[in-house]
């Protein structure tokens, strides 16, 4: 099945707040969506990689700000973050791996 763009049919997004989350995990993505699509925002939801740079590819200089989790398989957040290139695109990566080992206490 081919993924739809969902910014394909979005006319005149000039001067628009436009944010793209990255997680592999759709309730996250969809959690994470909410909060911005409340306050008025546009946010555009992806589930890999892959699919991030696509977009970024496919839609330069449309998005105000890049959400992704640290954690997303061939590549991490942090290097998505670093491979966007427009300079004005604010980058937050995040994670909702939790560390259950005990710390030793020294």
């Amino acid at each position: 099945m081919e993924k739809v763009d969902p910014l394909a049919n979005s006319s005149d997004l000039q001067g628009k707040t436009v944010i793209l989350v990255v997680d592999d995990e759709k309730i996250v993505c969809l959690t994470v969506c909410a909060r911005p699509k409340r306050a008025g925002y546009m946010s555009v939801s992806v589930g890999s990689v892959d699919e991030a740079v696509q977009m970024l590819k496919a839609h330069p200089h449309t998005f105000s700000a890049i959400i992704s989790d640290i954690m997303l398989g061939k590549m991490d957040g942090f290097a998505l973050s670093a491979s966007a290139t427009e300079a004005s695109t604010r980058r937050y990566t995040m994670s909702n791996w939790v560390n259950t080992r005990k710390r030793s206490k020294t």
